[in-house]
């Protein structure tokens, strides 16, 4: 079993088929997230968003930079090292391989970056963060490319709609936070 095996709460298809099987355990972990990170994360950013002294709300500000960030590094860390550790992926090219753990690489390093700038309010921070969020709904709309061109911009399209929207929509109100200093 792989640790995106475990994230989705199934086994990989077996060489024989196709079909996967929910582990019951296994099918706790969203619950298990969300009750011991996401739910603390919410109150947390909720409590320092009031005593926060700006006057316009700062929750999503607080959970994305102080949740979600760190939380996507960690899951980006356990799927790059899932692809050395699984045997089934050594039938996949190194060249795919190491193309993949590059873009993540860089990845990476742009959330290291992107928290750190948006924790002290840098004003190049805001313009990162617009980058990532894009990235964020190209890399997440080929999670199930399968050679559909249609489909992937349908995600795309998606994506965009309901991740980078909204988040373009809040950081552009608080545009004026991020100074340069």
């Amino acid at each position: 079993m792989n640790f995106l095996s475990i994230v989705y709460a199934m086994d990989p298809p077996s060489s024989g088929g196709e079909s996967l099987e929910i582990h019951p355990i296994m099918a706790f972990l969203p619950l298990f997230v969300m009750l011991f990170l996401l739910i603390p994360g919410i109150i947390w950013a909720r409590k320092k968003s009031k005593n926060s002294s700006f006057e316009i709300p700062m929750s999503w500000y607080y959970f994305y930079t102080y949740v979600r960030l760190p939380l996507t590094g960690i899951f980006m860390v356990l799927i790059t090292l899932d692809l050395f550790l699984e045997p089934q992926y050594q039938s996949v090219s190194r060249a795919t391989i190491l193309t993949f753990v590059m873009f993540n690489s860089i990845f990476f390093i742009m959330l290291i970056a992107l928290f750190i700038g948006l924790s002290k309010f840098k004003s190049w921070a805001w313009y990162l963060n617009i980058v990532v969020i894009f990235l964020d709904c190209l890399l997440g709309s080929f999670r199930n490319f399968d050679n559909n061109l249609i489909m992937w911009i349908m995600q795309l399209i998606a994506g965009l709609f309901i991740w980078f929207l909204p988040n373009f929509i809040y950081f552009n109100k608080r545009k004026n936070l991020f100074v340069k200093k």
